[in-house]
C-alpha cells in the first residue's frame, strides 16, 4: 500500500509553501511482524521465532550494556556521552551527564524510500481509523467474530463517547441492518475492547467506529475494511 499524504500551510515561512502530512499510518509491533512472516509461508512457528527474537533483542541490550556498538543488516547503534566536564579529572556524573544512544538505519534500508509509493489525499477533519479487529475468542485477526464474545480494535482516533448513542462501534450485515455495541472494557485512542451482542443474525458484518471530534458538530465515521464472518 502507498503512503497517504495531504498537504497543510507551512507557516514557518513566509513564501505561501506547504508541507507533507502522511496520513494514518499503521504501527506494526513484533508479533504483527511474525504473524506476516507466517502467512508469507514460513516454516517457522510463531512460538519460534518470538523465542529467536527475544535472544536476538537480549544480546542487543547485553552488547550495550558491555559498551559495545552494534551494526546489523537495518540498522547502527553507538553510545555516546553528552554534558559539560569540568577539566581534565572531571568524570561522569549522572546528575550532569547521560549517555545517549545513537541509532541510525544502514544504506541498504535507506534505499527502500525509493520504492515506497505515495498517494495524495484531501485534508479531512480527523475521523477514526480502525485497523485490525481481533476476534479474542479464536485470536483470529480481520476474519470473523463471535456472538457474545470478545473484540479488540487497533487503530487510531478510536476514543469514543459510550454514553453518546450516536458514538460508539456498530456492526452492519448484509442488510444494513445495525447493531451498537453496548458494554466496552477498555476505551483508549489506539484502542477499543469491548463485548460482542449476542443478537446477532447476519452472516457477514462490517465494523464502523463513530465519534465526534472536539469542538465539532458533525459525526465522524471510519471503516474497518475487510468483512467479519460470523462464527
Amino acid at each position: 500500500m502507498p503512503i497517504k499524504y495531504f498537504l497543510l500551510p507551512n507557516y514557518l515561512n513566509k513564501d505561501n509553501s506547504y508541507h507533507a502530512k502522511v496520513k494514518d499510518q499503521r504501527t506494526k509491533n513484533i508479533e504483527d511482524l511474525i504473524d506476516e512472516m507466517i502467512e508469507s509461508g514460513s516454516t517457522v512457528t510463531k512460538a519460534e521465532a518470538l523465542a529467536v527474537l527475544e535472544e536476538y533483542h537480549s544480546a542487543i541490550e547485553r552488547s550495550i550494556l558491555s559498551g559495545d556498538s552494534v551494526s546489523t543488516p537495518l540498522f547502527h547503534i553507538k553510545s555516546s556521552i553528552t554534558g559539560r566536564f569540568d577539566s581534565e579529572t572531571d568524570a561522569f556524573d549522572a546528575s550532569r551527564h547521560q549517555i545517549r544512544l545513537n541509532v541510525q538505519a544502514t544504506k541498504p534500508f535507506h534505499e527502500l524510500t525509493k520504492r515506497i509509493k505515495t498517494q495524495k489525499t484531501t485534508h479531512e477533519a480527523p475521523a477514526p481509523t480502525p485497523m485490525d479487529f481481533k476476534d479474542m475468542e479464536s485470536m483470529v485477526v480481520n476474519q470473523i467474530l463471535t456472538a457474545g464474545g470478545v473484540a479488540q480494535i487497533k487503530g487510531n482516533r478510536l476514543k469514543i463517547d459510550p454514553d453518546d448513542k450516536e458514538e460508539g462501534v456498530f456492526l452492519m450485515d448484509e442488510k444494513k441492518n445495525t447493531i451498537r455495541v453496548e458494554q466496552y472494557i477498555r476505551i483508549k485512542p489506539k484502542e477499543l475492547i469491548f463485548m460482542i451482542p449476542e443478537r446477532l443474525k447476519g452472516k457477514k458484518y462490517t465494523i464502523e467506529v463513530r465519534h465526534y471530534p472536539r469542538r465539532s458538530k458533525k459525526l465522524r465515521r471510519g471503516k474497518l475494511e475487510q468483512t467479519l464472518h460470523l462464527t
